[in-house]
């Protein structure tokens, strides 16, 4: 990213973005556990190192979206009904 880490821009989204309840995962080049550590600590909820391998990504995304517990943060920000964030 220019200009902004990963983890201001997470840092960001909890300050008054009404984002703070949505599920942040990391997709970083770094591997260090500071780094990993570093990204819990602002939020994130994985931490997907490269080389990024699609199926593994997918899953933690499908597996992180559809929890209820992300799907009824997400359903309260948006103001939506449950069932259109849920997955099918």
């Amino acid at each position: 990213m220019t200009g902004i880490s990963g983890y201001e821009a997470a840092a960001e989204c909890t300050k008054g973005l009404g984002l703070s309840e949505i599920p942040i995962i990391f997709l970083s080049s770094l591997d260090d556990a500071v780094d990993k550590a570093r990204a819990f600590a602002t939020r994130g909820v994985d931490y997907v190192t490269k080389p990024f391998r699609f199926p593994e990504v997918d899953a933690n995304v499908s597996a992180t979206k559809g929890s209820p517990t992300t799907c009824g943060k997400v359903s309260r920000i948006l103001n939506w009904p449950l069932a259109l964030v849920s997955p099918m």
